[in-house]
């Protein structure tokens, strides 16, 4: 047999077994061999199963690895259960899919592996799909580049963030007269970072910001450095400059070559027939009131904002200024209707109306039929001014006359409704002198309420009155959500009146720790169970937070059968170590009550209960002059002292004699730390050895009457034959500040 198995055996695997005289010998060491290799395989593939991650592939090639992994695991006779393949998934994944692990994680029970990668999928395609928007040039650049040299510098139009349509429009690339409504600067910054990283500033043609919040803006004798090339975004290829001349003057534009030159007017026009000047269009899709004559708009001003709108071929048109206007209801002469934020844009050839802007700032809203349009009062549902539909198919207002705010201020006999009320926009109406002076007209309280930022109710009926501006005489404000967005907080929480009126009916339980100091015996957390009824505490020490639900088996079999009553209800946070919490209590009826996530005061009887054991515990800590390592040894006597002391919330009754129906013996109580003296004659090898030594009290032993006594060779005596020296705390001096070994302490 021996010589048929030494035959059968390859040269690598022969070479171990020389020297074998049996054939078992050689079955051991083939045996001991391959089961070393397979040992050795297996610690290398669960390393690889921790430190894989997404790391730039796509989800399907990571959990592909993952699978790959735990099939080898398995094929070595090593297989993963469900929940490690799951968290080997999660723990692998980056920052970007933190919302698809909170949802996976928040499960009770752990999803199958095909859940899992289905939601990744989802997710990632999303990601995908944001990750082209966020970075799509239409956005972020125009058509346009200015030209940054000194000639006709001061009418040159620098393009920037591109004017982006509300709704639809009729090209894929810009809008009607839309706008983004950016700021400079704010929230999205400037410098080498965040989202314009890779962007090309048209001016300095430097790379970090956009043209609208450069420096050199308003420079007009800046030139960039020789060296500086401005690249198309698209194609990342130099621009060549052409200069390009306007109908009324001339304007310094970096004009992309790629581009179609259409004339700016034509892409708008739906007609070959021009549109009278007092001929309005409502566009659903813009975000401001545009027009192309500047006797439109009263004090006609810089705009505060993008250079360009853009149309539906992709070309800009320059914006010239900003301004506003307003003209009196054909059907209500007392009521003003505005066009606030009137851009002047000179290629236009029609006048535009945005319907939200229009809707917003006069509080109506639109109707449109077949055959007309109509422009109604929110409020009073009154018809304010009525459209036709065009020969060319369009809906619009012929014949608006347009006048300054303040001349229909003056001239208008009585003040405008509250429905299309007239909003002063210059500041010198509101100052102290000429608030009693002018007509003050009455302004809806929402709309001031935005205006002050969003203030008090009763601090905006205070400046109301001063403003002599009719206000509402209701204490409830008008429901706002950016208030709610912007300042949440906590709400009150009301004060628990629930009365228990026997033991066991609610336990309260919560795990402390980590400690970053273990105790001698290796304890990191401990678990604690208050009882509702009583508030008598009980905590066990834990070297994991995996010991809890055990523990809390252990504890439940104890304290039923001790007090001959069942538990009934368990309340504690969602924490990973009271998950398999629920299934267990499930299967014996008792409730599982669970606080809020992040409300930990929702739990605020074992959380203050944790303060106290805690504090208390410290306190008896440096008042005996002990390491902190012995803090497991102080907190089992704070609760031990806790349980017997009076408290509030009983009426200053003590948890002890309301659980047990008796008083507790303090005669019994001594010193922590203090000095102390067991009887150990039992324990001596010799007559002649001392009767007893000087030892240090560690507290009370919970199985025993008696006392936990630390002599100087790390071990610990309990006795109830002691004789206490509580003006002495000789730890300091008995192990003279050598700490003690944690193999040496044993009980």
């Amino acid at each position: 047999m021996l010589t048929w198995l030494q035959s059968t055996l390859s040269k690598s695997v022969l070479s171990r077994v020389i020297g074998s005289t049996h054939s078992y010998q050689v079955w051991d060491k083939i045996h001991e061999y391959f089961h070393l290799q397979t040992k050795a395989r297996t610690r290398q593939l669960r390393t690889d199963l921790r430190t894989t991650s997404l790391d730039g592939k796509t989800i399907r090639e990571f959990l592909s690895q993952i699978k790959t992994i735990a099939d080898e695991l398995a094929s070595v006779g090593n297989p993963i259960p469900l929940e490690e393949h799951v968290d080997a998934i999660l723990e692998g994944l980056s920052q970007d899919y933190a919302s698809v692990i909170s949802v996976i994680e928040s499960k009770f029970t752990t999803p199958p592996v095909a859940e899992v990668e289905a939601l990744l999928l989802a997710h990632e395609s999303r990601l995908a799909r944001f990750t082209k928007q966020s970075f799509s040039p239409s956005v972020n650049y125009t058509q346009g580049y200015p030209h940054p040299t000194s000639s006709d510098i001061g009418t040159r139009s620098h393009s920037a963030v591109g004017f982006v349509r509300n709704g639809g429009g009729h090209g894929p690339n810009g809008a009607r007269g839309g706008s983004n409504k950016g700021r400079r600067g704010g929230g999205l910054g400037r410098g080498r970072g965040g989202r314009f990283a890779n962007f090309q500033c048209q001016i300095c043609l430097k790379y970090g910001h956009t043209a609208n919040i450069c420096f050199y803006r308003a420079d007009s004798s800046y030139q960039p450095h020789e060296s500086l090339v401005l690249h198309d975004p698209s194609t990342q290829h130099p621009v060549q400059p052409t200069l390009h001349q306007s109908t009324d003057k001339a304007s310094n534009t970096w004009v992309n070559p790629n581009l179609p030159n259409s004339t700016p007017a034509n892409a708008l026009l739906t007609s070959s027939q021009n549109v009278t000047n007092s001929t309005w269009i409502p566009d659903s899709g813009a975000s401001f009131h545009v027009t192309g004559e500047s006797q439109n708009i009263h004090k006609l001003g810089h705009f505060d904002g993008p250079d360009q709108i853009f149309i539906g071929n992709g070309q800009g048109l320059p914006i010239t200024g900003s301004g506003v206007s307003s003209f009196l209801s054909p059907f209500n002469s007392t009521v003003a209707l505005k066009l606030n934020n009137l851009l002047h844009v000179p290629s236009l050839t029609k006048n535009l109306l945005s319907v939200s802007k229009f809707a917003q700032d006069n509080c109506v809203f639109f109707e449109f039929h077949s055959d007309h349009c109509l422009v109604k009062s929110q409020g009073t549902n009154e018809v304010l001014l009525q459209g036709v539909v065009g020969f060319d198919g369009l809906y619009c207002f012929p014949n608006l006359k347009l006048h300054p705010p303040f001349a229909l201020l003056s001239s208008s006999a009585a003040p405008p409704s509250t429905s299309a009320e007239l909003l002063f926009s210059s500041p010198s109406a509101f100052k102290t002198n000429d608030v009693n002076n002018a007509v003050m007209t009455p302004s809806l309280p929402s709309l001031w309420h935005s205006r002050l930022g969003h203030p008090h109710s009763h601090v905006l009926n205070l400046v109301l009155r001063q403003c002599n501006v009719s206000s509402s005489n209701k204490n409830v404000p008008e429901f706002c959500s950016s208030c709610c967005v912007g300042k949440s907080h906590r709400l009150p929480s009301s004060v628990s009146t629930t009365v228990y009126t026997m033991p066991l009916e609610l336990i309260f339980t919560d795990l402390w720790g980590p400690s970053h100091i273990p105790s001698h015996f290796g304890y990191l957390y401990y678990v604690s169970f208050i009882d509702a009824y009583s508030r008598f505490t009980w905590i066990y020490p834990l070297k994991s937070k995996a010991e809890t639900l055990a523990t809390f088996q252990q504890f439940k079999a104890m304290v039923e059968l001790q007090l001959n009553s069942k538990i009934k209800s368990v309340q504690s946070d969602w924490g990973g170590e009271f998950k398999p919490f629920t299934t267990f209590l499930n299967t014996l009826g008792i409730t599982h009550r669970l606080i809020c996530p992040h409300t930990h005061h929702q739990n605020g009887v074992v959380e203050r209960k944790h303060r106290h054991i805690v504090d208390l515990g410290l306190t008896l800590l440096h008042h005996a002059s002990l390491p902190l390592a012995f803090w497991d040894f102080a907190f089992l006597t704070a609760v031990y002292l806790i349980n017997r002391l009076p408290t509030a919330s009983l009426n200053f009754n003590t948890p002890f004699t309301v659980l047990f129906q008796k008083q507790p013996d303090y005669m019994f109580l001594r010193t922590f730390g203090c000095a102390c003296f067991p009887f150990l004659r039992p324990y001596n090898a010799h007559k002649l050895n001392f009767r007893s030594q000087e030892c240090v009290f560690l507290g009370y032993s919970s199985s025993h009457k008696g006392y936990k006594c630390l002599s100087s060779s790390g071990k610990i005596y309990i006795s109830k034959d002691v004789i206490f020296n509580e003006h002495r705390f000789p730890y300091c001096d008995i192990f003279q500040q050598q700490p003690i070994p944690v193999s040496s302490l044993s009980q």
